[in-house]
């Protein structure tokens, strides 16, 4: 399920549809489009994440669970955060210019944002414990 080739077709999807959906207003048209995307930008990152600690691991040794989890859950914690404060910052520096869009509709926004992206992180990681198979556990077959 982390394969290069799926994480490249999943941020090129979740790229795609936030581009159109800037351009073409769909964020006004389809309110709950963001919450899907924020979804599956925490599945990107944390499916990123476990790619990355499954071909570390061939140089550091395996690793458990638990510690799975937790480089995950702050991976993806650490980017939806940055994400915010980059939508914040936008927000701030169009108001000056008067423009009009405004990304951060409210803290609830925000709080919902983070919530729903630590909840995809997290179904990368119930998605590799519970069906390795589908998943990069074949570190030894990695190729960068």
């Amino acid at each position: 399920m982390s394969s290069p080739c799926f994480l490249i077709f999943l941020f090129t999807f979740i790229f795609g549809v936030h581009i159109l959906s800037i351009f073409r207003d769909w964020y006004f048209l389809f309110p709950w489009l963001d919450t899907p995307l924020h979804f599956l930008g925490g599945l990107f990152i944390g499916l990123s994440a476990i790619y990355l600690t499954n071909y570390l691991s061939r140089l550091f040794g395996d690793r458990n669970r638990l510690e799975d989890f937790i480089f995950v859950l702050g991976a993806v914690s650490l980017i939806g955060i940055l994400w915010e404060f980059f939508e914040f910052g936008l927000d701030y520096f169009y108001s000056l210019g008067l423009i009009g869009f405004q990304s951060q509709l409210s803290v609830a926004d925000t709080i919902g944002d983070l919530f729903f992206d630590i909840l995809g992180g997290l179904a990368a990681v119930f998605s590799n414990w519970f069906f390795p198979s589908s998943s990069s556990r074949r570190a030894d077959r990695l190729r960068l």
